[in-house]
């Protein structure tokens, strides 16, 4: 049941941007049983909401979202110093374009390969922009 690692301190938090609501559940579902906080967004523009509200451990995007990808996403909330962690785009897409930088897993996933990605991830990716924030 889950890592107790990640729920004897502080859990580790994650914005999930999926517009798939079935998949969007599924996956909130499995990151929360895995001992991680989870928000999630439907939408790039709420995405960029959430991370002006609190920073994230890890923003686990779709690349093929609605009216924006999640390449552009991660390269907004960067320019903009929202991006204070990890982050990772998941696709379906063959060719996804301008995700050089940014770590891309393909769907469909298999769930514990997936989750093991995350652990290790968090594990050691540390906060990528701590140096340009202070």
């Amino acid at each position: 049941m889950g890592h107790e690692r990640h729920r004897r301190g502080a859990a580790r938090t994650i914005l999930l941007v999926e517009d798939s609501e079935d998949l969007r559940a599924l996956m909130v579902v499995l990151l929360q049983e895995e001992g991680y906080e989870v928000d999630a967004a439907a939408t790039a523009s709420e995405a960029l909401e959430r991370l002006h509200g609190r920073p994230y451990n890890l923003v686990l995007t779709d690349y093929a979202l609605p009216g924006r990808s999640g390449a552009w996403l991660l390269r907004e909330a960067d320019d903009r110093r929202l991006l204070q962690g990890c982050a990772l785009i998941i696709t379906a897409h063959p060719n996804p374009i301008d995700t050089d930088g940014f770590e891309v897993i393909r769907k469909p996933l298999e769930f514990d390969s997936f989750l093991a990605r995350i652990r290790t991830l968090l594990d050691t990716c540390g906060c990528r922009n701590e140096a340009s924030r202070s």
